[in-house]
């Protein structure tokens, strides 16, 4: 039986063993990073240095803007119906995208000093990742559309190692200057190797192709945001209170969830170029067969996992970050652990059917919502009870969102293919 699984999906396999090759690299390298900062930092500046990363985010939000999943939903499509504007997609997306970059980086450079003060020149260089960050977004879709998982692979290795050997110095000798230098180099090196072995790619415009990708990366730019609001927010609004150390915790407890959600999030975008070609052509029936029949394997994997690494991961943070091991961290371990099943089974089908399938428009509305939300209720519960009010706000806001978005779909989904199934002779 498994045997006949592997020669019915090979391609998949195939193609998820070299996503997963290329994720847990770049994930291991940004976990040393991450790790080995918080090793040589103190715990409130490391608590600083995530909160740079998350005001460099927010950023990254408005210069991608959704642009590079909308492109590379198009890039499968196009693959399927247009090769011509295919090869002119990387060029008509990535205008737009460093025209809002620079002029983001104007104007941090222009009002940064009323904003961050004496810690400007933490933001400032991080503006190289303003650019890099969603070209190499891109560049990522386009590989994916195209389903060249193994070359995709093999540059993010070479690139990771280069970085790697000149990463571990800087952070040494730099501390919180060296950690950015770091995370600047892999994107570079990313963004140079993607390049330059990329297949398909005029260096002409389109118009058309712009506003097409444009049209719909605005609902997931806006997902994005709205994503931003209850998750990345949290770190602003704990600082704001004087929280600087928890934000170094939940940075902590984020990243080992990154971790975690890698195989469901890789297998989602592995599965992902062929919901948008069957979306593409109709094929609603067999997007709904497919969608339905992954709760329950995603639950019932999900939910021992949670149980076993709710006791497995507190001993691995009292041996390799001691410091950080305290009644708070605990705390917010616990609460967020009870998150993970919805987000191990969340990301999957949200990266394999919603947003491929061209339904992004229902994260968007769901998420901004809980976005809202989540604001509002983390200022009332962190005025109520202190910083614990912040994550069990993300739990329950999270939770609702995740079922109602699926539900959402789940039933969208249906009715087209019960139109589908109407329509045939």
């Amino acid at each position: 039986m498994i045997k006949r699984f592997f020669i019915k999906h090979r391609g998949t396999v195939r193609d998820f063993f070299w996503r997963n090759i290329q994720t847990f690299g770049k994930k291991f390298y940004f976990l040393l990073v991450f790790f080995y900062s918080a090793k040589i930092l103190e715990p409130a500046d490391f608590g600083t240095l995530n909160y740079f990363l998350a005001i460099v985010g927010l950023l990254v939000v408005f210069c991608d803007f959704g642009f590079s999943v909308s492109a590379s939903k198009y890039v499968a499509e196009y693959k399927a119906t247009d090769p011509d504007r295919l090869r002119k997609t990387f060029t008509s997306v990535s205008v737009v995208i460093l025209a809002i970059a620079s002029l983001i980086s104007i104007a941090l450079i222009s009002i940064g000093g009323y904003l961050f003060g004496d810690n400007l020149k933490y933001a400032l260089l991080l503006i190289p990742f303003l650019f890099l960050a969603p070209l190499t977004a891109i560049l990522d879709g386009l590989y994916r559309g195209t389903r060249r998982f193994r070359q995709l692979s093999i540059i993010n290795i070479i690139a990771i190692c280069t970085s790697m050997a000149i990463a571990l110095p800087l952070i040494k000798t730099y501390a919180l200057v060296g950690t950015i230098l770091s995370i600047n180099s892999l994107y570079i090196f990313l963004t140079l190797g993607m390049t330059f072995f990329s297949k398909n790619i005029s260096f002409s415009v389109d118009r058309n192709i712009t506003k097409e990708v444009s049209r719909y990366a605005v609902y997931i730019g806006l997902a994005s945001l709205a994503y931003y609001m209850y998750t990345r927010v949290d770190i602003l609004i704990l600082k704001q209170f004087g929280y600087v150390t928890e934000i170094g915790y939940y940075a902590i407890v984020n990243s080992l969830f990154g971790i975690i959600l890698i195989p469901s999030t890789m297998l989602g975008q592995v599965i992902a170029p062929r919901t948008s070609t069957k979306s593409a052509l109709g094929e609603f029936v067999d997007i709904k067969r497919k969608f339905t029949r992954s709760i329950i394997p995603s639950l019932t994997i999900s939910l021992p996992l949670s149980i076993l690494l709710f006791f497995l991961l507190p001993a691995a943070i009292k041996m390799v970050l001691p410091k950080y091991y305290t009644p708070n961290f605990i705390r917010i371990f616990g609460i967020m652990m009870i998150l993970l099943p919805f987000k191990l089974w969340s990301v999957f089908t949200v990266n394999g059917f919603i947003t491929p399938g061209g339904f992004a428009k229902i994260i968007t509305v769901a998420t901004f919502i809980g976005g809202i939300l989540n604001i509002l209720f983390d200022y009332l519960l962190i005025w109520l009870m202190g910083f614990i009010g912040v994550f069990i706000t993300t739990l329950v806001v999270h939770s609702l969102t995740i079922v109602v978005v699926n539900t959402l779909f789940f039933l969208k989904i249906r009715k087209l293919a019960a139109s589908v199934d109407s329509n045939k002779p």
